[in-house]
């Protein structure tokens, strides 16, 4: 008997299904101009992604039909767009709309693509909850698995923007952050330092890309967080959806080119998203540095936590009289910017903990004069022309600070289900929205930006850190992955206002500075070379960044002088250390060019990047006002080059005089002979 039911029940099931079937007939949408061709493919189960194909490179990205998106709910399980019951497609010209529902889930879902300029679709997503219940959704938009390698005589490229490198052959790994497993947390907690991606073949320049063209954390619409690898191409996104209620994903832009390589990608986003920026107001004094200059590395932030030689500052100094001896040997390097970390007082006078750990309070030392000598200290620094910017912690307190033991507990973000989110061991994890959490920080900018005269805060941790639900006993109730990120933006512009109120010049700067948190502040170190090195290969061989928007402030260094250079050659400041003395003077050669140059290095464009035939030689093309400049370095450990770097047609009546680098070149029209060292720099300035 019940296997008769089961059989009469199995039955009517495949009836059901074949009618449902035949609701909607399996189709194919091609949308298509004269530069790029997107094919959908649909019926009763879905809709995925069959080709995205490349017409003037004859290209075809995909090997295979992919989902236009994946979610994830509460349960854990992964769900696509070919889960989904279509329930309405239109096509009109060169625009596609499809609607859907998962009805055991209660979600619906919209689409829209239409080609907009010439070889790129715009594509609008939204999903709504038709339930009472909210809902969270993890998102994967898109997710291009299994690209095809089209690479002529080397291997396809990828380009990501993180922090200041991201162009990298697509070999190994090659990412921007994983997903956590953890639900609902399973965002990167750092941003790319512009939302957009592509993979491209370096000798045609022809490729793909995908940007996030509309997000706003302002307004409250979180960026589709891309990912690259050498297998995939995914975009991170959440959604927090209340019941009979609708919620969009920002603009998806998906094309391709035939030309320029990833520099033609960023120029779309650019183009697209600038209008929206916020400029920040840069002091002349910070802007031009060339570089700041911290005692030692380790508890510094970003790059500094893996420069060799880490010191307390009690054994560089014995007193807070003794700063103008830091100013000296930042003077030495070229630049008169003082970075302290490590001033504060420690726990009680018998604990045996790092001073550094104290996280909270920030009291000058007592061993090192207290307050007192302090103020002496910034002040004797001042009357020799330095500047100086001081540590304070936005991100984290420790347990034992003072500040921890009254108000941590209360303070303190949690899980979801009530647990500390606890990164650190001892420490509390700060919610940004928390006034009390403000005025504390306040209080800390008021007392050293008036009291103590200091010229500028550095805010660590800040934005390495995102996208973490969470919840607090002080508030009582849960924020979303994107309230917290609108937090630490909000915060941040907070702090960076008043700032400015107590001091016309002052700077915030932090650990960071991508994602939209530039526009917010006046710069930030990043890692490329520290915790970044596995992902790109100990190379730096281009900056979107520095190309697409060189109103974003990045300092940063390598762990050798090779990948200084590296960081030096892509356009960026520099963040030193006293490790770094023995060589100088060289870099106070560097940080004058800089200086000297500043209409082309610091304020011009990267117009493009020269062409050379070992994938190891980076070349870029600076343009100024009054100077035109060419700078090669060799990011090869161990092999030198020697070969020609090829310009571009605007550059041919050129001629060219070295202003760094000891290696014999020859410039010929357009072709530009050159040796050169493993790890060395050659720099070229344009002559008359």
């Amino acid at each position: 008997m019940k296997s008769r039911i089961l059989y009469i029940g199995l039955m009517l099931l495949f009836f059901f299904h074949s009618s449902m079937s035949g609701m909607i007939e399996r189709k194919e949408y091609k949308l298509a101009d004269g530069q790029t061709e997107l094919v959908f493919c649909t019926d009763s189960s879905g809709i995925q992604i069959k080709s995205i194909f490349n017409k003037t490179a004859n290209v075809e990205y995909l090997k295979s039909a992919v989902p236009l998106f994946q979610i994830r709910l509460k349960d854990g399980k992964w769900l696509s767009s070919a889960n989904f019951l279509l329930s309405l497609i239109q096509r009109k010209d060169n625009k596609l709309y499809l609607c859907g529902e998962l009805d055991r889930h209660k979600i619906g879902f919209k689409v829209v693509v239409e080609l907009q300029e010439l070889g790129v679709a715009h594509l609008s997503l939204s999903f709504e909850n038709k339930g009472e219940e909210n809902l969270c959704l993890n998102i994967l938009y898109p997710m291009l698995k299994g690209y095809l390698k089209t690479g002529v005589k080397r291997s396809m490229y990828g380009m990501i923007p993180e922090e200041v490198g991201g162009v990298i052959p697509l070999k190994g790994r090659f990412s921007t952050g994983h997903i956590q497993e953890r639900w609902p947390d399973f965002l990167p907690s750092a941003m790319n330092s512009m939302e957009v991606c592509s993979i491209y073949d370096y000798d045609t320049g022809s490729g793909m890309f995908c940007a996030d063209i509309s997000s706003d954390l302002k307004k409250g619409l979180s960026p589709i967080q891309f990912n690259l690898t050498h297998k995939e191409l995914k975009g991170l996104h959440q959604l927090n959806i209340a019941g009979g209620k609708k919620e969009s994903l920002p603009t998806l832009a998906l094309g391709t080119f035939s030309s320029g390589g990833w520099q033609t990608a960023v120029d779309y986003y650019v183009e697209k998203v600038s209008p929206t920026w916020k400029i920040p107001d840069i002091p002349i004094w910070f802007k031009e540095a060339g570089g700041i200059y911290s005692f030692s590395g380790g508890g510094a932030g970003g790059i500094y936590m893996k420069i060799p030689g880490h010191e307390e500052l009690p054994k560089v100094i014995s007193n807070f009289k003794d700063l103008p001896l830091l100013l000296r040997r930042a003077e030495r390097m070229g630049t008169n910017v003082v970075y302290l970390w490590d001033y504060w007082e420690g726990f009680s006078p018998d604990d045996k903990r790092r001073a550094y750990l104290n996280k909270g309070d920030y009291i000058p030392k007592s061993k090192l004069g207290g307050e007192e000598d302090f103020k002496i200290g910034i002040k004797k620094l001042h009357d020799k022309g330095g500047k100086v910017i001081v540590y304070i912690e936005p991100f984290i307190i420790h347990k034992d600070s003072e500040f921890g033991k009254k108000f941590g507990d209360k303070l303190a973000v949690r899980h979801p289900n009530g647990e500390l989110m606890e990164f650190y061991k001892d420490n509390y994890t700060m919610n940004p929205y928390s006034s009390i959490w403000r005025e504390k920080l306040k209080d800390l900018f008021k007392r050293y930006i008036i009291e103590y005269d200091v010229d500028g805060i550095f805010l660590d941790s800040y934005s390495w850190r995102m996208n973490k639900t969470f919840t607090t006993k002080e508030e009582g109730r849960q924020r979303t992955a994107l309230e917290y990120s609108k937090g630490v933006i909000d915060l941040v512009e907070d702090l960076h206002s008043y700032a400015r109120k107590l001091k016309s010049d002052v700077i915030v700067m932090g650990e960071t500075t991508s994602g939209p948190v530039w526009q917010h502040w006046d710069g930030g170190l990043s890692a490329d070379f520290a915790w970044h090195v596995y992902d790109n290969k100990g190379r730096i061989v281009a900056s979107p960044i520095r190309y697409g928007n060189p109103n974003v402030n990045f300092m940063s260094n390598g762990l050798n002088k090779a990948e200084m250079n590296q960081i030096y050659a892509a356009g960026h400041n520099l963040a030193l250390c006293g490790s770094q003395m023995r060589y100088a003077d060289y870099i106070k050669r560097l940080l004058d060019i800089r200086r000297e140059y500043k209409d082309a290095l610091m304020y011009g464009s990267v117009s493009y990047q020269p062409f050379c035939d070992d994938e190891t030689v980076a070349a870029y093309r600076y343009h100024g006002e009054k100077n035109d400049l060419l700078l090669v370095v060799n990011t090869a450990e161990f092999s030198s080059f020697e070969g020609k770097i090829v310009l571009h047609e605007e550059d041919r009546n050129l001629k060219w005089k070295k202003i760094m680098g000891m290696q014999n070149f020859k410039a010929a029209g357009l072709d530009i002979n050159l040796s050169i060292n493993p790890g060395e720099l050659l720099i070229f300035v344009a002559t008359k």
